[in-house]
C-alpha cells in the first residue's frame, strides 16, 4: 500500500506541476470604449511651436539668400558658412575638453554674447547647432553659423539672448 500511496503522491505532484505551469492569459483593458484623452492644450502648444518654427526657417532662408558668402544647410534648419571646416587634423571626441571661442550675435549683427568656455564635448553644455558643428571642426578651426532658435537658445533664451531668437554663431575650436 505504501507503493501505491507514493505513485499516488508522484501523479498528483506531476499533475500539480503541470496545471500550475500553465500560461496565465493576458489581462484586458479596463475600460475599452474609453478614447485615450487628447489633451488640447499641449495640442495647440505643438501646432504654435511648429508655426514658429516654420517661421524661424523661413527667416533663416531669406537671410542666407542675402549674404554676399555661400551657406550650406547641414541639419535642423543650421546653416554653415563654406568653406566648411578644413579635412585633417585632431577632431574633438565624446567627453574631451576642448576651448571654444564663442560668439552670439542677432541676424542684424548685433552682438549679444562673447563667452571663452572650457566644455566636456557631447554633454549638451552647448546649443545643439554649436553640437553639431563643433562635431564637424577639427582643431583651430573658426565656422560661422546661421541658427534657428530651436537649435540655439530656444524658448528661455540665455542672458542677453531673448527667447526664439535665431542667432548667428562665430565659433573658435582649439586643443
Amino acid at each position: 500500500m505504501s507503493r501505491n500511496s507514493a505513485h499516488i503522491a508522484l501523479l498528483v505532484l506531476c499533475m500539480t506541476l503541470l496545471c500550475a505551469c500553465r500560461r496565465t492569459a493576458p489581462q484586458r483593458p479596463s475600460r475599452p470604449s474609453d478614447p485615450p484623452k487628447v489633451d488640447s492644450a499641449l495640442l495647440a502648444l505643438m501646432d504654435i511651436n511648429r508655426h514658429l518654427a516654420d517661421a524661424a526657417d523661413t527667416e533663416l532662408v531669406r537671410w542666407v539668400r542675402q549674404q554676399p558668402a555661400e551657406f550650406v544647410q547641414i541639419e535642423d534648419g543650421v546653416w554653415l558658412q563654406k568653406p566648411l571646416p578644413a579635412q585633417g587634423g585632431v577632431t574633438p571626441r565624446q567627453d574631451e575638453r576642448w576651448n571654444i571661442h564663442l560668439q552670439v550675435r542677432r541676424l542684424d549683427g548685433t552682438l549679444l554674447a562673447d563667452r571663452q568656455l572650457r566644455c566636456l564635448i557631447g554633454r549638451k553644455t552647448l546649443p545643439d547647432a554649436v553640437e553639431t558643428v563643433v562635431a564637424l571642426m577639427h582643431d583651430g578651426d573658426s565656422a560661422l553659423v546661421a541658427a534657428p532658435w530651436y537649435t540655439a537658445y530656444g524658448v528661455q533664451g540665455y542672458d542677453a539672448v531673448p527667447p526664439y531668437e535665431n542667432v548667428l554663431f562665430r565659433i573658435g575650436l582649439t586643443r
